[in-house]
């Protein structure tokens, strides 16, 4: 499974209306919203950094030769 598309930000927003909804606890339940780029650094770590491999594979990519 490729968990860089994993709708993590859809997940965190639906457990956000439901906090909200339950317990009414709106004002404080946004900070669940900053795990989003936690979780997104954590899996590019794992993974490894794809844009650094495909910056390098199109090195040559650029307007210079214009």
């Amino acid at each position: 499974m490729n968990w860089r598309k994993f709708p993590f930000p859809l997940i965190v927003t639906m457990v956000y209306v439901a906090l909200g909804t339950w317990t009414g606890l709106w004002d404080k339940a946004w900070v669940i919203y900053l795990t989003i780029p936690i979780y997104y650094s954590i899996v590019g770590a794992l993974r490894g950094n794809s844009k650094k491999k495909s910056v390098k594979a199109n090195k040559h990519d650029d307007w210079s030769n214009f």
